[in-house]
């Protein structure tokens, strides 16, 4: 291994580390770690964030954490990348108090938290809008990744709710939801049985002029066969037309005939084996 990083040069060592680290090579990478030590090269933040992103990569957090005592003790200070991925793998682990200690304990060391170190605490933790209130409190606006990435895990947790309350302050805040955002909050409704409210929020997305992708129908049409309301998913299977469909959305469809068929006994349903654009409009000119 130390034959290719041969040069007594820290930029090259630490991209050996990182490059180690992210083809998941993590004990090649702290056994270099070693060696660039032993040759009295002393590592800098970047070799460590590499280091510790690989370990927190495979689950190894303990070990990342006795690195972060290691990089203490030799008095270097770590930046906000190595405290986001801590902060990351703690949460990912279930350890939010822990994780919430490592926060307060890089803003007692002067290196104030971004917008990139809180969305990864609220990715890892999905917890509601006071993550919000105390970035607000310490003068850092949420991004749209923030808001997307809170959105989508409080509607995964059951919180669908907060998910709307969070989608509305995004709103007030004069951010335009994205696609990905509008699809977030749609899953986390229909996941919960509320496609009623999905479809509201489908129906904001056109009307705010944000144009539905098909990943946007295949999720709110996926809300309608979990439960069993087959006439509106094929309402929308009508909206699609104007789509190039993916597989996907076709698996799912023809799946839905099945089942209508199957009602009648009816269990070998022949498909097209593709569906140009004017085949498949033609199948819902003869639905409607």
């Amino acid at each position: 291994m130390e034959r290719g990083c041969s040069f007594n040069n820290l930029v090259v060592y630490s991209t050996c580390v990182d490059g180690l680290c992210k083809e998941g090579r993590a004990d090649e990478a702290l056994e270099l770690l070693g060696a660039i030590t032993s040759k009295g090269i002393l590592p800098n933040n970047v070799t460590y964030a590499a280091m510790i992103h690989g370990l927190c990569c495979q689950g190894r957090v303990e070990e990342a954490l006795e690195l972060l005592r290691v990089i203490r003790s030799k008095g270097i200070l770590p930046n906000n990348v190595t405290y986001s991925t801590l902060i990351y793998g703690l949460c990912c682990q279930g350890k939010c108090d822990e994780a919430r200690a490592l926060l307060e304990e890089q803003v007692i060391n002067g290196i104030m938290p971004n917008a990139y170190s809180y969305a990864s605490l609220i990715q890892g933790l999905s917890v509601c809008s006071q993550w919000i209130e105390e970035m607000v409190y310490r003068g850092i606006k949420p991004s749209l990744y923030t808001f997307t990435v809170l959105i989508d895990g409080l509607g995964k947790e059951g919180k669908i709710d907060e998910a709307q309350c969070i989608f509305d302050v995004m709103v007030s805040k004069g951010f335009e939801p994205t696609t990905c955002i509008y699809i977030s909050l749609i899953n986390g409704y229909c996941l919960h049985g509320q496609t009623e409210e999905a479809n509201n929020v489908f129906m904001a997305m056109i009307n705010g002029y944000c144009s539905p992708d098909v990943v946007t129908f295949n999720t709110l049409m996926n809300g309608y066969f979990m439960e069993k309301n087959f006439g509106q998913a094929g309402r929308l299977w009508i909206h699609t037309a104007g789509k190039v469909p993916d597989a996907e959305t076709i698996e799912a469809m023809e799946a839905f005939y099945r089942e209508i068929y199957s009602v009648d006994g009816v269990n070998d349903v022949k498909f097209p084996q593709h569906y140009p654009f004017s085949r498949l409009l033609g199948v819902v000119v003869r639905m409607a």
